[in-house]
Formats: C-alpha cells, sequence, structure tokens
C-alpha cells in the first residue's frame, strides 16, 4: 500500500513475530509539505459541512508592549469567530488598544463607569441644554420702593437661556417733570397714598432745597451783576489801550486777576449750595512751588486758557443763565407761598434748576 502523502509521517511497526532480538523501532517522520498557513477566512460553502472547515487553532502571538502591529486573533472555534456574513463585534469587556501618535499602546478599559463617573447625557442639538448665565437670568417685578438686592432673586439653572428675557416691561422711572410734579425719580403712581404723600412734602423740610433757593434767588443775580461792569469795562480799556503796551498790560492783568479769583468763589459757592462735590483749586496768580519772578508769572498767566475761560464765563455764559432764571423766580414764588400746596413742586424745580446752572459753571470753570 502506497503511502499517503498528506500524511504527516510514517511509522514503521517492528515484526513481533520472530523471535530474534529486534533493534528499537526507528520513526521515520516525513516532512510535511510546504505549505503557507496564512490567518484566512474560512472556507464556507453550501456543498461543504461545517466540520470541513480547516482553521488554524494556534493562539496568537502576544505583542510587546509599546508596539506598533497589533494583531488581535480570535479562536476560531469558539462561536464568536467572525465571518463574511456575521462581522466580529467585539464584546463589552474585551480590551481595547488605542494607538497614539508616538506609536504607543494605552490600553481603554470598556466596562461601564459608575454613575457618578459617567459624563452626562446631552439632549439633541435642538432642546440642548445650556450652561448657566447670569445676563439671561429671568429678574422679578422691580419694586418702585428702594431695597437691597441679593444674588438669590436671580433664578438661574442650566437651562437658562443666552438671551435675557423679562418677566415684564421692565420698570422706567418717570421724566424731569413727573419727578418735579410727583416727588423723587424712583416715584410711581401705584404706589401707598401715605408714602407718596410724605415724598410730595419732603422738599419743605429738607435744607438742601432752601438752600439752593436762597443761593439762585439772593445770591445769584446780584454775585453776577457785580462781576460783569468791571469786567466788560477791564476787557474793553485793556484791548483799547494796547497800543500803549504798558497801560493796556496793566487793564488786562487787573481784568484777568479778577476773572480767576471770582472764577474760584464761583465754584466754592456752587459746591456748598447744590453740592456738586469736589472742586478744583485753581490758582489765582502764584503757582506754588515757582521761583519765577513777577514778569514770568504775570506772563504765565497771560498766556493761561483758564483766564480766557473764566472770563468769557462771566461776561457770556452767566447772564444768559442768570438773568431769565431770576425774572421767573422772582415772579413764582410768591404764587407758591400764596397756593401753599404748589411749594414743594416750586422747590424742587428750583433745586434741579440749581444743579444744571452748577454743572454749566463746572463745565466753564473746572
Amino acid at each position: 500500500m502506497g503511502t499517503d502523502a498528506s500524511a504527516p509521517e510514517d511509522v514503521v511497526a517492528p515484526d513481533i513475530t520472530s523471535g530474534g532480538a529486534q533493534p528499537p523501532p526507528t520513526a521515520h517522520i516525513t516532512p510535511p509539505a510546504t505549505t503557507t498557513r496564512s490567518h484566512s477566512l474560512p472556507h464556507i460553502h453550501s456543498c461543504c459541512p461545517a466540520s470541513s472547515t480547516s482553521t488554524s487553532t494556534s493562539p496568537p502571538p502576544h505583542p510587546a508592549p509599546n508596539s506598533l502591529n497589533l494583531h488581535l486573533t480570535m479562536n476560531a472555534a469558539s462561536p464568536s469567530s467572525p465571518s463574511p456574513l456575521t462581522p466580529h463585534h467585539p464584546s463589552p469587556a474585551a480590551p481595547v488598544y488605542v494607538l497614539a501618535s508616538d506609536g504607543s499602546l494605552f490600553l481603554v478599559d470598556p466596562s461601564k463607569a459608575p454613575e457618578n463617573e459617567a459624563p452626562p447625557a446631552y439632549a439633541p442639538f435642538g432642546d440642548r441644554p445650556r450652561a448657566a448665565t447670569v445676563s439671561g437670568a429671568v429678574r422679578p417685578a422691580i419694586s418702585p420702593r428702594r431695597s437691597v438686592r441679593s444674588g438669590s432673586d436671580l433664578f438661574v439653572d442650566e437651562t437658562t437661556p443666552l438671551i435675557p428675557r423679562a418677566a415684564q416691561p421692565p420698570y422706567s422711572p418717570p421724566s424731569a417733570w413727573g419727578a418735579v410734579l410727583y416727588g423723587d425719580d424712583e416715584v410711581m403712581l401705584g404706589a401707598p397714598r401715605a408714602s407718596a404723600w410724605r415724598r410730595y412734602w419732603r422738599p419743605v423740610g429738607q435744607s438742601a432745597a432752601w438752600k439752593a433757593l436762597f443761593h439762585t434767588l439772593v445770591i445769584n443775580f446780584p454775585w453776577a451783576l457785580a462781576l460783569w461792569p468791571p469786567l466788560l469795562v477791564g476787557t474793553l480799556v485793556g484791548t483799547a489801550l494796547l497800543i500803549t503796551l504798558p497801560i493796556g498790560a496793566v487793564f488786562w492783568w487787573l481784568t484777568l486777576v479778577l476773572a480767576r479769583w471770582a472764577a474760584r468763589v464761583e465754584l466754592r459757592m456752587q459746591a456748598y449750595f447744590h453740592g456738586v462735590g469736589r472742586v478744583p483749586r485753581r490758582p489765582i496768580f502764584h503757582r506754588d512751588g515757582d521761583d519765577a519772578g513777577f514778569l514770568k508769572l504775570s506772563w504765565a498767566m497771560l498766556s493761561d486758557y483758564y483766564s480766557y475761560s473764566a472770563l468769557s464765563y462771566f461776561l457770556l455764559i452767566k447772564p444768559l443763565v442768570v438773568l431769565p432764571s431770576f425774572i421767573a423766580l422772582v415772579a413764582l414764588f410768591p404764587i407758591a407761598l400764596a397756593l401753599f400746596p404748589l411749594l414743594p413742586v416750586f422747590l424742587r424745580a428750583n433745586r434741579r434748576f440749581g444743579k444744571w446752572q452748577a454743572r454749566v459753571a463746572l463745565e466753564n470753570l473746572a
């Protein structure tokens, strides 16, 4: 009988019938045919039984750490073997290796993380929750009364939109005329009657309102009237006598010194009677820290823009502000005293006018 070429080995059995001593049996191993076993797909055909599938049962090689080649071979005998018809899906517990850009391999644990470590599930893009923002907080209705607001008044959570939406139209303070008629700026028509009446009569008992009235009615016009003629005469005479330089320069020197001194007094009065805050202190003639002589300091005063700003304020701006207001105050104050309920309105209007003309003075003299 011929030897099957496909058999991996031929073993010659010893003759046990002869009585002679026989040498030990020698196993003749025929080398297998040169074949290359590759990890190929199993042969599956309708005419071939499943038992005829020839696959390799050798264990997969173990890659070295940080290796660039990753061989993941599944056991062919296992029911989860990959096939062309059933693609391989790794089990949830199977190790997952991640190849980094530097050639390193990292083992990732695919098991489910605990609930306290799992990332939050994101909603679809249309209803995705957003981070908490203060700008989009729904603010409560604003009370007409002054109150100390805390951070708890802002209801902010993860569903707060980026664009703020108000629960109701924002509160807008009354106009200037409304504040003069009803009281302070925060007064609304829906306020309680008692508090509204107290706010309405408040200026009658305030010293600041009477101080502002005393300045605008008693001091302002005589002060402007006392300054305007000498400043005007000094400007005209000094300009006309500039042809004779020493005499014209003397008149201009006196005029500018008077204007600078009047500007300092004006700022002090505005700050005291109308409460405009601190005002800068401008030097009249001598500058602290300068050791220059009289002529140099005089030239510095003549070339300083502030001298002419103060002069133009008392010659042009203050008369236009003081004269019409003085006439109106003199005409309306007796009426407000006669119609006593109108006195708070008159005091509030006068105080607003006093603050406005004080700001005009600061813009030109500060």
